[in-house]
């Protein structure tokens, strides 16, 4: 996992895999919501549902997958990371001593 947002009607979990990154949904009356609110970043899961197109003015240009979302409906979490000291993705200036 990259991010988890949660907007309030609906929680968006940014997947980042070999390909770059994945938007997830998941909307607030399903069973999995309150799991995914609690989610870290770089947490490893597994997430199952249905590609879906995203809605005209919803797309994100910026992403390779950007014209798709993933409707989840289970999610399997694999591990759960201690607080890291730095984020993993991106590139954060960080010191080599750290």
């Amino acid at each position: 996992m990259h991010r988890v947002r949660d907007l309030g009607g609906v929680t968006f979990i940014d997947l980042r895999d070999g390909y770059g990154l994945t938007q997830v949904v998941i909307k607030a009356d399903s069973a999995i919501v309150e799991e995914a609110k609690q989610l870290k970043p770089e947490t490893a899961v597994t997430l199952d549902g249905v590609v879906v197109e995203r809605e005209e003015g919803t797309r994100n240009e910026a992403l390779e997958t950007g014209d798709v979302e993933v409707a989840a409906d289970a999610i399997e979490v694999h591990n759960r990371p201690d607080s890291l000291p730095f984020p993993v993705a991106g590139d954060a200036n960080v010191s080599e001593a750290l």
